[in-house]
């Protein structure tokens, strides 16, 4: 029951200072009621006594007002201390103590409140303190009873609470460990993913730069740079994860000059991406991998090979397509080792946030949607 009042509350009270009070709300309640049993009983007891009725009334009912301001007051001050100690940042040894000292606060003010409320009936404590030739006063003693009694109270409280923070910094060091570990992990999944130069490609670029040397040596000199500049690339951004859109097609319009190269009247490109797409991040070498199937298994296999690789900015994300015009789609290509690569990488990168499609008619495509968008002032 106490939960589902918890809940309530939590849902219905949007002011923190409204929530505070209203947590400890059936607490104070369950104490007034005890009371009131208390006061019934005296009452059946004393029926036919000489107690005067009405005053035993009107002190029961001062008393059950003392037994409600004082805890509102001393909840108040330290829910305060609470909120200071956050703010300042303060350890969780003197936010124990800021709130011990603003438990006491709390009751002397809701004492003092009380106090006002007893004179104003006429009603004065008569306790004294005598200390040698020297007096203290009933009011000031019940507030040195009150704070004393306060503090006895509070001190288990809190010192069960500072063993309670204690385990909190523990339990956090530790998630703490194991985030660290997790994002180790990634890291390193991450660097194993990274699309490394398929060394049949690095064959076929060199067997085509050999070729080329004594007929066409402007060629193999632009094929032997862009190779250069594939490689820089894929050395220099090995502790990134994540590269530009722009970066990215970078690398990839040098990868297909090369092929291009290659493959030369076989094989024609066209690369259309949307210039507010452009300062977007995505995970680096994810097209490489899906534009070289497309030549792989697509456009080398017929005469005159079609390719064309678009990404647009959509309301919801980044759209990436790379459509060829090569033979149809097996179905076991949506586990070959290069589209594997990129699924799993988006999953790291972009958990639940990412779809792949494959596409046959009427038109061949790979499709790959990112819905999170990030730019690179995102990344810590």
């Amino acid at each position: 029951m106490l939960a589902s009042y918890k809940k309530f509350i939590e849902k219905k009270a949007s002011n923190p200072w409204v929530y505070e009070n209203l947590r400890y709300l059936p607490l104070l309640l369950l104490i007034q009621l005890l009371f009131v049993a208390l006061w019934l009983t005296l009452l059946i007891i004393n029926s036919e006594g000489s107690l005067d009725k009405g005053e035993l009334t009107l002190h029961s009912l001062l008393f059950q007002m003392e037994l409600f301001i004082i805890p509102v007051c001393a909840i108040n001050t330290t829910f305060l201390a609470q909120r200071i100690a956050a703010k300042q940042k303060l350890s969780s040894t003197k936010t124990i103590l800021y709130k011990l000292i603003a438990t006491v606060i709390g009751v002397l003010i809701g004492t003092a409140i009380t106090e006002s409320i007893y004179a104003s009936f006429g009603i004065i404590d008569d306790d004294v303190i005598s200390l040698g030739k020297y007096t203290i006063d009933p009011i000031t003693t019940n507030f040195i009873s009150y704070a004393l009694f306060s503090a006895f109270i509070a001190i288990p409280l809190f010192i069960k609470q500072a063993r309670r923070y204690e385990l909190l910094l523990e339990l956090k060091g530790k998630e703490l460990e194991i985030q660290q570990a997790e994002q180790l992990i990634a890291k390193a999944e991450l660097e194993t993913l990274q699309a490394k130069i398929n060394p049949h490609f690095l064959y076929n670029s060199l067997n085509s730069i050999a070729g080329l040397i004594h007929d066409e040596p402007d060629k193999a000199e632009n094929m032997v740079l862009s190779l250069s500049d594939l490689f820089r690339y894929s050395l220099n951004t090995q502790s990134k994860a994540n590269t530009t859109v722009k970066e990215e097609i970078k690398m990839v319009n040098t990868y297909m000059d090369i092929e291009k190269t290659r493959f030369e009247d076989q094989l024609e490109y066209t690369v259309d991406v949307d210039k507010e797409a452009e300062l977007y991040l995505i995970p680096r070498f994810l097209i490489q991998p899906l534009v070289e199937n497309a030549i792989k298994h697509g456009t080398s296999k017929i005469e005159k090979g079609k390719m064309a690789l678009s990404i647009k900015k959509t309301e919801n994300g980044l759209t990436i397509r790379v459509s060829d015009n090569g033979p149809d789609f097996p179905p076991q290509m949506s586990n070959g080792y290069g589209v594997r690569n990129v699924r799993e990488k988006l999953n790291l990168l972009f958990p639940e946030k990412n779809e792949i499609t494959f596409n046959n008619h009427p038109e061949k495509y790979i499709e790959i949607k990112i819905h999170q968008l990030k730019k690179q002032t995102d990344e810590v």
